[in-house]
């Protein structure tokens, strides 16, 4: 009988089996696995006695967000280490070229130098997609990572990286009506292994700004959203033609990836120009548990004046808090983008600290992101403000 450890594993495995991701040829390695003949992309796999016949292995690696079991648990187990790898038997039954069930007969006839070159022509400088085959040998206790690939998609944009938006197939009344209500949502490609969605396309709107994601505890396949739905914002999707053949790869119907670039400085953008879909009902809500908004905000603005007196600021560097926030909205977008301008390696770090953030169940405006590390970096103390269950401690 099975423990609890090992049906969690065994869960984990078959989640992680079921996710679609993208690849390269992983021509630019250091250092290989010592998994076959030579240490390069593409070679013969190790056994005790070399022939023509024996089944060639390739390696990729994985150009799009992983999922966490793989990169928290697989990859520092396993022999191949983040690599993937590729076995051309393994591909017989699939209409893949050079290996596949149209040019099977053909490959087998091939040296070994031959396909080598074959698979090198095929898949160097393309982009793949792949699933993943995790699969452990009881016996050993070795983890192992191979790769189906599902088609080759094109050539790829070097250095670009990819994260995914799951497409959810309903009205957009319908999607919003259970995002409101917190009921749960099928995700057909996007299983609860993956990171929080940032991100869903239902019908002509693209929805953003999401608060928190619970998920299921026995469909892995079903996410809601439990908290701060009222702050979820969506935009009519408004994509070039450019932009798809750039940076959207729009291959599979419910599952659409986009290079970290055009999530970066195109997704993120509309979203802080999104519209509230709950604001109304939000208000109203919000109405019924206090005495009076006009009071607190009133509340709020003298606490601001007293705060503004105590810190003995001249006059001429005090601003009405109402034109800041204004001139602040207005400035955002400029400012951005003069700081990426101005300082790649900063940027790059608050990227990377958003997509963390992401990994480990947080959801933070990237807006709020950027703002908490100026306040970091250029304060000696950082006072976090705001309502329990927003996420200060974490």
């Amino acid at each position: 009988m099975l423990t609890k450890i090992e049906k969690r594993k065994d869960l984990d495995v078959l989640k992680s089996n079921e996710t679609y991701l993208l690849g390269i040829l992983a021509t630019d390695i250091q250092e290989y696995p010592n998994l076959g003949e030579t240490r390069e992309a593409v070679t013969k796999m190790k056994n005790k006695k070399y022939t023509e016949k024996s089944n060639m292995i390739f390696y990729l690696e994985s150009v799009s967000e992983e999922p966490e079991y793989i990169t928290k648990v697989v990859n520092s187990n396993c022999n191949s280490g983040k690599l993937y790898v590729g076995i051309d038997n393994h591909h017989r039954n699939v209409d893949i070229y050079p290996f596949g069930y149209k040019d099977q007969n053909t490959y087998n006839l091939l040296s070994y130098e031959e396909k080598k070159e074959d698979i090198y022509n095929e898949f160097e400088g393309k982009l793949i997609l792949f699933k993943p085959i995790i699969s452990y040998d009881q016996s050993t206790g070795m983890v192992y990572k191979n790769v189906k690939i599902q088609s080759i998609i094109g050539d790829y944009n070097k250095n670009t990286k990819y994260t995914y938006i799951p497409v959810v197939k309903m009205n957009h009344e319908s999607f919003e009506n259970k995002l409101r209500t917190g009921e749960y949502i099928y995700l057909q490609n996007y299983n609860n292994n993956m990171i929080l969605p940032e991100f869903v396309i239902c019908g002509e709107y693209i929805y953003s700004n999401f608060q928190s994601w619970k998920k299921h505890d026995e469909n892995y396949k079903l996410w809601c959203c439990d908290r701060g739905y009222e702050e979820i914002r969506r935009n009519k999707i408004e994509f070039t033609d450019d932009d798809y053949k750039d940076d959207i790869l729009d291959i599979l119907d419910d599952l659409l990836f986009v290079s970290q670039d055009f999530l970066y400085n195109r997704l993120y953008e509309i979203s802080d120009k999104g519209e509230s879909i709950f604001k109304e009902k939000y208000i109203e809500r919000y109405d019924d548990n206090s005495n009076n908004i006009e009071d607190i905000e009133e509340y709020d603005k003298n606490n601001y004046n007293d705060l503004t007196n105590v810190s003995n600021l001249s006059h001429s560097n005090l601003k009405n808090t109402e034109n800041l926030e204004i001139e602040e909205e207005l400035n955002y977008e400029e400012n951005i983008k003069n700081i990426f301008k101005s300082a790649s390696m900063e940027s790059e770090f608050l990227m990377k600290f958003k997509s963390y953030t992401v990994k480990n169940n947080l959801c933070y405006d990237i807006k709020d992101i950027v703002n908490f590390h100026i306040s970091v970096k250029t304060n000696p103390l950082t006072i976090l403000a705001g309502m329990s269950g927003t996420g200060k401690l974490k």
